[in-house]
């Protein structure tokens, strides 16, 4: 617990820091998570047994999330997004197939996936309004991660995916729910803030525990506990951004088809 802390006391200022200043600054540490990220991912697929080429992969990754700092429309980040779902889908199918040519797919994939996600947050950053957008997502997912945690620990009994992920049950899921929704009612309050947040904040509330099953599958197809070991007491970088991916990819879709 007490790593886990120390972690976050220093972890989350930097993040904040970068998602306020914006700029290069945001591009830059999402372009390092974004190749962390898929660094971590290349491991866990050699693991199933189909190595990707990893160097390409994890410079592609990182590319591709920077390069959404230098565009302007939703559009593409509905694009990105699409493209994103289809790389996770793809990935998680192709696991069971093996061959040098299942190799690079797994590569290309890997790359969708985690680029096309973390590209919505440099897109995002270069928004108008991105920044507020990136506090809220971050305030719904981590509210999700903590109701689930603790009205699941607290009377949580009924499992919600136990071959998958066993410690998670269905009173934790409604627990993680009403943690976005407070947690997004907060944030848009103090932000004086009108429009669609309170219909999207339950939709991140979903889609977040979503994203937490599904890097679990992968963890799980690995024979991995832990993406990897970069932040002590949390995990890896996929450990983090599991709920966050999806939540960018969805919200990039949300604002793309209402804006």
């Amino acid at each position: 617990m007490i790593q886990r802390l120390l972690t976050a006391a220093v972890g989350l200022p930097v993040l904040f820091t970068a998602v306020w200043a914006g700029g290069y600054w945001l591009a830059g540490l999402v372009a390092v998570i974004a190749a962390l990220a898929s660094w971590e991912l290349c491991r866990m697929a050699t693991a199933w047994g189909q190595p990707p080429l990893v160097l390409p992969a994890m410079a592609l990754t990182a590319c591709l999330a920077a390069s959404g700092h230098f565009l302007i429309g939703l559009e593409f980040g509905a694009i990105a997004g699409v493209a994103a779902l289809c790389g996770a889908g793809l990935l998680l199918a192709l696991h069971r197939s093996r061959g040098a040519l299942v190799s690079s797919l797994a590569t290309v994939f890997i790359v969708l996936f985690i680029g096309g996600a973390m590209f919505n947050a440099t897109l995002l950053g270069s928004q108008s309004d991105g920044r507020e957008w990136i506090f809220f997502l971050l305030a719904v997912t981590f509210g999700t991660d903590t109701g689930a945690y603790i009205v699941g620990k607290a009377v949580g009994s009924r499992k919600l995916a136990p071959k998958v992920s066993p410690g998670k049950t269905w009173e934790g899921a409604v627990g993680g729910l009403v943690g976005a929704i407070l947690a997004g009612a907060i944030v848009a309050w103090a932000m004086g803030a009108d429009g669609p947040w309170l219909v999207v904040a339950p939709i991140l509330g979903i889609t977040g525990q979503i994203g937490d099953l599904y890097e679990s599958k992968l963890k799980r197809l690995a024979s991995f506990d832990d993406s990897g070991a970069i932040f002590p007491g949390h995990g890896g970088v996929l450990d983090r951004l599991d709920s966050i991916t999806f939540n960018l990819i969805v919200l990039a879709i949300v604002l793309a088809l209402f804006s």
